[in-house]
């Protein structure tokens, strides 16, 4: 489920503090995490989140350096759409990127890390290959948008992931397109 809120980002120093940003801002100043200045209001509330929940040291026990990774996920905050506020999570999971083998992982890899974090992640409307989402939907507007997670009515749209074909000259991201209502 494609979810309408802020795109939100963390991964660890060195040092094994969370470095926080936006789709496009990193929170820091002069290298160093800073969530007092810079840091725009609408993420406040997902980076105290992600400070009480995500434990980096569950990775570490289960064999992953959480330093290796970045971690993307939907901060849910008003923007658009209207959800049931208080049955939605602070933030979303939807995404991890491996930056010492500079590659996306999996989808099914990206929501093991995720929960092992104790994030929660963005439900999965279908799990597929290309000839058989062809043969069920015709095309992308045959597809018609399942009922949402946590809105009632129709989520905001999907995400299609093509785990088999990566984009030219965008750091080994898939193939993805995204349906909207």
């Amino acid at each position: 489920e494609k979810l309408d809120g802020a795109n939100f980002r963390w991964t660890y120093n060195e040092d094994g503090k969370p470095v926080f940003g936006s789709k496009n801002v990193e929170y820091t100043i002069d290298g160093e995490p800073d969530y007092t200045e810079n840091v725009d209001g609408r993420f406040t509330d997902a980076i105290e989140h992600v400070r009480d929940v995500a434990d980096p040291d569950e990775l570490l026990a289960n064999g992953f350096d959480p330093r290796r990774y970045t971690f993307f996920a939907e901060n849910m905050v008003s923007h658009s759409l209207e959800y049931r506020w208080d049955d939605v999570p602070q933030i979303i999971g939807f995404d991890v990127y491996d930056e010492e083998e500079k590659e996306w992982l999996s989808p099914t890899k990206a929501d093991e890390l995720l929960k092992s974090l104790g994030v929660p992640t963005a439900p999965w409307a279908e799990i597929t290959n290309v000839e058989s989402f062809k043969e069920k939907h015709g095309s992308e507007d045959g597809y018609e948008i399942p009922e949402s997670e946590f809105r009632d009515g129709k989520g905001e749209g999907v995400v299609i992931i093509n785990e088999t074909q990566s984009e030219p000259d965008l750091n080994g991201f898939n193939y993805r397109a995204k349906i909207v209502t």
